[in-house]
């Protein structure tokens, strides 16, 4: 499974959102795959557990979708190479 699909799959399920406090006092989680990897880790939460799960909220509600759905990035162009030589 690619990387947005987990993301996908796993935001989906409570457990995988691992809460955590930081040693200042804010709240962060890291969101893990099935696996126990990590796919990626919130901002800090000053506002306490309610911000943390509104941001939590929020992470399952998105529609995770690489920028370039509808259309791939630009490759580079082969035909556009140096044609001088680096060496002397």
């Amino acid at each position: 499974m690619d990387g947005i699909e987990s993301v996908r799959k796993n935001s989906q399920v409570d457990a995988q959102h691992e809460r955590k406090v930081a040693t200042n006092g804010q709240r962060y989680f890291s969101l893990k795959a099935t696996s126990g990897q990590s796919l990626g880790k919130s901002e800090m939460y000053g506002g306490g557990n309610a911000a943390m799960e509104n941001g939590i909220a929020s992470v399952r509600k998105t529609r995770w979708t690489p920028r370039w759905t509808t259309k791939p990035p630009p490759q580079p162009d082969p035909s556009h190479r140096h044609s001088r030589s680096l060496s002397r």
